[in-house]
């Protein structure tokens, strides 16, 4: 792109997509892949296509629009306009609720990022990209964590990519505890009339790996990380764990919230046995357990709070703190930060598109040490300079955390 060198796993992506008219393109965090999606657009421009559909979370939408901007393409929000041509950026959400604006017509390419927001084949999300899918002729998704709870999820960005079902395909060379038999419901799954799953127990090994290989091959182009980490700089992480200890007055709230939980199905997850949405609701019903853990006085904030105030006598030191709770977490911190006299900025829901681009280009240039980050800022964000990340409540999924 003008003015810009890419890297070489970025040509090689770059090569892979304009011959093929799909692609999952997976590459780490922070390795340039919207620059990638960009010059694919350009590069289709040229040879006279007209009609671009980005689609990705809101909360980096102004980014990827101003970097499109500043490359010279014709680029505009959903809510100036969809009809016409040029390139337009819309979020998951407005998609969703404004479907049939996005139907009218076939798009040259549909450009999907960080497209493991789409995992979830019971999503209104999904199901809305199924519909835009038939209305491409090139569909290229890029995400850099494909995988981050089961292969389930990955199964379905690869059949949403092909634009068919790929997913018993793909389960079919999983080895499971117990394995289970059904040849109608196969049937049903071959034929396309059914996505349900069998409930096997949990996964424990891949018992073909040749044939999963063959399966995606067609649809993914995936690089081990290592060999592009030291062409992109990507920094070597140090990853400590600090160990906290609960306050007597804690451990009686946890063992409070903990009494929700004393039932079978709760029980019964313990043995690992759980159908894939019986386990999801399970953990989403262990929330409360965490959110017990960031009260204004925990132990936790407290160790976080002593923590930061030792980074902030380093002036070279920029530092993230990062937590799921934005309310019954950030929101402890953030008054316990300000009794301590620290300075420090929050990045969340509640700023506004304009000073968020504010907060961070005052962040990289040291003028705000301190950011607060919620979800909002769990994609997408380019924080270059940062040395110390901490995370108040580290996901149940390592590869989130990492």
């Amino acid at each position: 792109m003008a003015g810009r060198e890419l890297f070489k796993h970025q040509k090689a992506a770059i090569e892979r997509c304009l011959n093929v008219p799909a692609c999952l393109v997976c590459r780490a965090p922070g390795t340039g892949k919207t620059l990638s999606a960009l010059e694919i657009i350009k590069h289709k421009m040229a040879l006279g296509g007209t009609r671009y559909l980005w689609v990705s979370p809101a909360s980096i939408i102004p980014q990827s629009l101003a970097v499109a901007k500043e490359e010279g393409l014709p680029a505009r929000e959903a809510g100036e306009g969809v009809s016409g041509d040029g390139c337009v950026f819309v979020s998951y959400e407005y998609l969703r609720l404004h479907l049939g604006e996005f139907l009218r017509g076939r798009w040259d390419s549909v450009i999907c990022d960080e497209f493991h927001r789409v995992k979830n084949s019971r999503t209104q999300s999904n199901a809305a990209l199924w519909q835009l899918r038939k209305a491409a002729r090139t569909f290229y998704a890029f995400t850099g964590t494909p995988f981050q709870n089961t292969p389930y999820e990955f199964f379905e960005q690869v059949s949403l990519t092909a634009g068919k079902d790929l997913s018993w395909q793909c389960e079919k060379t999983l080895r499971y505890k117990r394995p289970a038999v059904s040849f109608w419901h196969n049937l049903l799954r071959r034929l396309g009339l059914s996505r349900a799953r069998l409930n096997q127990g949990p996964i424990i090994g891949v018992k073909d790996p040749a044939a999963l290989r063959q399966a995606v091959a067609e649809y993914v182009d995936f690089l081990p990380e290592e060999s592009y980490r030291e062409e992109c700089h990507l920094p070597n992480v140090v990853m400590h764990f600090d160990r906290v200890s609960m306050s007597a007055a804690e451990l009686g709230e946890y063992r409070l919230a903990l009494r929700g939980f004393r039932k079978k199905k709760y029980r019964e997850f313990l043995n690992d046995d759980l159908s894939d949405s019986d386990t999801e609701s399970c953990f989403n019903g262990l929330m409360s357990l965490r959110r017990s853990l960031l009260l204004p006085g925990s132990s936790k904030i407290s160790r976080c709070v002593a923590h930061v105030c030792e980074l902030a006598g380093e002036s070279e030191r920029r530092t993230l703190v990062f937590c799921n709770f934005v309310e019954h977490g950030l929101a402890h911190l953030s008054r316990r930060l300000e009794q301590a006299g620290i300075a420090f900025a929050s990045y969340d829901g509640t700023v506004s598109a304009g000073v968020r681009k504010k907060l961070l280009v005052n962040y990289q240039s040291g003028n705000i040490p301190l950011l607060l980050l919620s979800p909002v800022g769990f994609e997408g964000l380019d924080l270059y300079g940062t040395t110390d990340i901490i995370v108040l409540d580290p996901h149940y999924n390592p590869d989130r955390t990492r």
